[in-house]
């Protein structure tokens, strides 16, 4: 999805939360704020909103001189999540279709975001009851079909914490398909919330997964800014699982490769494009495939 001045609002959001994290003092936030607008007044709207939002995030990140300062708040949702993961895992075996109840808790988990305007109120009740709330769009059956003759698949990570259900998620999927390989692809640089290397390694993801960065820092997957090895790795996957709404926004327009989005609608103008509610749980095959 390209840029739409209606994405301007999330680009400020992100300003506003930083500020409220660092505890800046009014002159470099009147300053940071001065120079974000200024950016965003000659933004291309020929680009994706996730370039945009990359590129916002430079410019934040230089101004208060930290290139990662969600650091300590993607630990604390890493840890919250590992901490439940034994429990959530049993909630999931303990359903009698594991496969799509897996599905649900990792779109679910989808709402821990620091960059979207839904403000963080991730709490284990919610998830638990989103295993049972229905996808108000449900193309699992067709990705349960892929599946079975899919040799490489490759999965994007999103959000740090909800990693942790994507992880789970993997589980169920490489039980199914013990010959399956899977590759992990996690940010190449520190964006808001967004997994890396590091996160992933945290939560243990190698022992499910390859993983691999995609050699960017964009909110999302920008082909075109990854590296020549992700670049490959996503031509020749036989399918792609997409997570979150960055990634769906930044390969939104994909027409050649097989991809299913799995994601939480978090804004007017996806809930328009999907014809699907804010808050709903999203499994869709790529209409372009």
């Amino acid at each position: 999805m390209l840029m739409h001045p209606e994405c301007m609002l999330c680009n400020l959001n992100q300003v506003y939360r930083v500020i409220n994290l660092m505890g800046l003092e009014e002159e470099v936030e009147k300053q940071l704020v001065s120079k974000v607008l200024a950016f965003l007044s000659e933004a291309d709207y020929s680009r994706t909103n996730s370039h945009i939002m990359g590129e916002t995030w430079k410019l934040i990140t230089k101004e208060i001189g930290d290139p990662d300062p969600y650091a300590r708040v993607k630990e604390k949702y890493n840890t919250l999540l590992l901490q439940a993961e034994s429990e959530l895992r049993n909630a999931i075996l303990q359903v009698e279709n594991s496969f799509l109840a897996a599905l649900r808790l990792a779109v679910a988990g989808n709402q821990i975001d620091f960059a979207g305007r839904r403000e963080v109120s991730f709490i284990l009740k919610e998830v638990y009851h989103c295993m049972e709330q229905e996808l108000v769009i449900d193309d699992s059956t067709g990705l349960l079909r892929e599946l079975e003759k899919t040799r490489k698949l490759l999965y994007l990570g999103d959000n740090c914490g909800e990693i942790v259900l994507d992880k789970l998620f993997i589980e169920m999927i490489r039980k199914r398909y013990p010959n399956l390989t899977v590759l992990y692809g996690v940010r190449g640089r520190p964006v808001v919330n967004d997994v890396t290397l590091e996160d992933a390694r945290m939560v243990g993801m190698e022992r499910v997964a390859r993983i691999i960065e995609n050699g960017s820092g964009a909110l999302g997957t920008v082909l075109n800014e990854t590296s020549p090895e992700f670049q490959e790795i996503f031509k020749t996957a036989d399918l792609v699982i997409s997570k979150g709404q960055g990634n769906f926004e930044s390969l939104s327009e994909c027409r050649d490769q097989q991809i299913y989005y799995l994601l939480m609608i978090k804004c007017e103008r996806v809930s328009r494009a999907l014809k699907g509610p804010v808050n709903g749980l999203v499994c869709m095959r790529n209409p372009f495939s």
